[in-house]
Parts: structure tokens; sequence; C-alpha cells
């Protein structure tokens, strides 16, 4: 009956060391997946990195504009903005008036309101970068290439007085009188002369236009990189408090294993990779990992005092990183 005990109690203790073993292997996956994100996180942030200072490094010039030219591109660009919504204003019922006659849909109707003048905009700045590209010193024999999208850009020019004319022809009542037709076509000259002057201002810009649309280009790339380091960084932070968390479980768990274990049954501690062990050495300190495995790893020896950030652990490259974007963020 004694044995009996005895062996049921021997076969509990084994249940209990079997769940040990499979929860310690259960660390083991979720440390090396960790360790897998951090390295993942890790990569795509020092990539993302490389991307903002080559494209501060290319743009410089744009990058480290002073106050006055970007008062220049943000004049240009508002310019822009203003001529869209003149056109929204003045084109709506033309742009509808066409849309109706090749569609049934209310719904393009709709949208061809603000298709048609964003369309026109687009147009005329494509035109004018490609003027400030033709004025560059060219060959003899391309100097009609000049000329053709200079003569381009005039006809795209009256193409919204036209259609204001049409707007204006349109609209006029039929009884009028004379005091009437002159209101009209004073009005339709006053803003024939305000679209000329409007896209005009567009389609020949000069260099000032086009830096002004590439100084916006630069600064929508660097937010977005800027964003995206923010969002890893975060992710990379998370992954590494992880880490940490679950190697401080398995230190204790592996310890208590061993602690109730004959020492030829006794588990070694897992195997880290070279990086991972520089991440929680950098995080937890390392005379707590040589005091929690001393039994098992010399870190000491392996690591010395004064040891390099291997990863760029946030902790230690987020302040410096953050100083050399801080133009960007």
């Amino acid at each position: 009956m004694q044995n009996t005990r005895i062996d049921r109690a021997a076969q509990l203790d084994e249940t209990l060391r079997q769940r040990e073993r499979e929860r310690l292997s259960q660390y083991g996956t979720e440390l090396h997946a960790y360790s897998h994100d951090v390295s993942k996180h890790q990569r795509k942030l020092n990539q993302t990195w490389e991307d903002l200072d080559f494209s501060v490094k290319v743009n410089a010039v744009l990058a480290f504009a002073d106050a006055r030219k970007i008062a220049g591109f943000v004049v240009v660009l508002m310019a822009a903005l203003a001529a869209y919504l003149l056109d929204y204003i003045m084109l709506s019922s033309v742009s509808e008036y066409f849309a109706s006659r090749v569609y049934d849909s209310e719904s393009l109707k709709a949208a061809a309101r603000v298709i048609v003048p964003a369309a026109i905009i687009t147009l005329e700045m494509l035109i004018s970068t490609q003027c400030c590209f033709a004025n560059q010193p060219l060959p003899r024999s391309r100097s009609r290439v000049r000329w053709g999208w200079v003569f381009l850009g005039l006809v795209v020019g009256v193409v919204v007085p036209s259609m204001l004319i049409a707007v204006s022809l349109a609209s006029q009542p039929q009884n009028a009188d004379n005091a009437a037709k002159a209101v009209f076509t004073w009005e339709t000259i006053g803003l024939v002369g305000l679209s000329l002057a409007v896209h005009g201002a567009i389609l020949y810009g000069g260099a000032l236009a086009l830096e002004a649309k590439a100084w916006a280009l630069v600064r929508i790339n660097q937010r977005l990189l800027s964003r995206r380091i923010a969002r890893l960084e975060n992710k990379l932070e998370d992954a590494a408090t992880a880490l940490t968390n679950v190697f401080c479980e398995y230190v204790d768990a592996l310890k208590n294993y061993n602690a109730q274990v004959q020492a030829a049954k006794r588990l070694p501690a897992i195997s880290l990779d070279a990086q991972t062990r520089a991440l929680l050495a950098e995080r937890m300190g390392r005379d707590f990992m040589s005091r929690q495995l001393s039994f098992d790893l010399d870190w000491n020896s392996a690591w010395p005092v004064s040891q390099p950030d291997v990863l760029g652990l946030p902790g230690s490259t987020r302040s410096d990183r953050t100083g050399e974007a801080g133009m960007v963020t």
C-alpha cells in the first residue's frame, strides 16, 4: 500500500515536471517569436531612417529652405488652390451640362463638377513644369520643343475663358434691355480677365512654381517617413518589452524547475542569438542576467561592460534620430 502511494506520488511529480517542461518549451517558442519581431521591426526602422536621411541629403536645398522661400512656395500652392475653387464655382454648370450629354447617372454629373476643374489645373501644372524644363539650355534642334509647350499653354489658357463666355451667354435673359446687356458684357469681360490672370499665373509660374511643387512633395514624403518611423518605434518597443517580460518569466520558471530536480536532469538555458542577448542586456542589466544564469552561461565574459548598442534600441537612439530629423517631425 505504501509502495503504491509512493508510485502515485512519483507519477504525480513526473506529470508536474512534464507540464513545467512544456511551459518552458512554450516560453522558448515565445522568446524566438518576439526576437524575430524585434529583428524585423529593427530592420524596417533602420531602412526607413536611411530613406529619410537620403531624402534630406538629396533635397537639402528644399528641406532647409529659409522662411522667405517657404513663403513663396506656400503662396504659389495657395494660388493653385484658389484657381481650383474659382473654376469649381464658375464652371460647375458647364461641367455638369457636358456630363449630362454623355451620362445619365446623377452621380457622374455631380462628379463632373469636381473632376473637370481638377483636370484643368493638373494639365496646366504639367504644361508649366514642361515649360520650366524647356527654358533650360537646349540644342538648336530642340528649340521647337520649347515653343511647342508655350503654344500649348496658350491653347489651354483659352479653354476656361471660352467656357466662361458660354456660361454668360447661356445665363443672359432673352428679353434683357440694353442696360442689362451691358452689365452681362462687363461681367463677362471681368470673369474672363480674372480667369486669364489666374490660369496664366499657373501656366507661367516659372522656376518658383516648379520648386513649390517639389517642396510640397518632399515635405509630404518626409512626413510620411516620420510617421512610419514613429509606428515602427512603437512596434519595436512593444516587441522588446514583451520579449523582456517573457524572458524574466522563463528565467524564474527555469530556476524553479532546476531547483527541484537532480543535477543530471537539469535543463540548460535556451540558446539566444547575439542581438537578442544585447537587447536583454541593454534593457535588464548585465548584472541581473549574470546572476540569473550564472549556473549556465558566463554573460560577463561573453559581453564586456563596454558593449556597444548593437540593435540601436529605441531607448538609446530615438532621441538622437529625432534630433537629426527634427525638421520633418
